[in-house]
């Protein structure tokens, strides 16, 4: 049941990811032909590239923690043992996850402020801009929820395996 819900939320922020990419390089090649051939342009393209870059950065983000596809640096990969690495990619996914239950709870309360005091969107000054900023604490509580159960993953290894540590 969970894999299949995960399944549906990894082809969601796929088609997503698409999307927004698509639709910003529609977007910007727009603005460059208007600005160069007609001496005009979008008045509110830029603001929605920098909402939508935003965006893009933390689904990739997510996308990356989905497959455990993050930046790491594997120096220990050439001199622990095969028990030593497990026991490491436990404590390296515990401390992500910590790292990104901080961020997660400080940007929320980012967005609540912004929610409290009505700040505008640069996009619109009808819109308020925190409904464009909950994809910050959304990604960063779901990253930090994959590397939880990535350490549990390796904790059960280490569990089935019946390491000595």
């Amino acid at each position: 049941m969970i894999k299949k819900v995960l399944r549906k939320l990894d082809l969601f922020e796929s088609a997503l990811l698409g999307i927004i990419l698509i639709a910003m390089v529609i977007i910007a090649t727009a603005q460059i032909v208007l600005r160069n051939f007609f001496d005009m342009g979008l008045v509110w393209a830029d603001p929605l590239l920098r909402v939508m870059l935003l965006w893009l950065g933390m689904l990739g983000a997510m996308a990356a923690s989905h497959d455990n596809k993050h930046i790491s640096i594997d120096l220990l990969s050439n001199y622990l043992p095969p028990k030593g690495l497990v026991i490491a990619r436990a404590v390296t996914a515990l401390f992500t996850a910590l790292v990104c239950t901080v961020v997660a709870w400080h940007s929320a309360r980012f967005v609540i402020d912004e929610f409290y005091y009505q700040t505008p969107a640069n996009v619109s000054h009808h819109l308020p801009a925190w409904p464009l900023q909950l994809i910050i604490p959304f990604a960063f509580v779901l990253i930090a929820l994959r590397y939880y159960f990535l350490m549990a993953q390796a904790i059960a290894e280490i569990w089935r395996s019946n390491f000595k540590v």
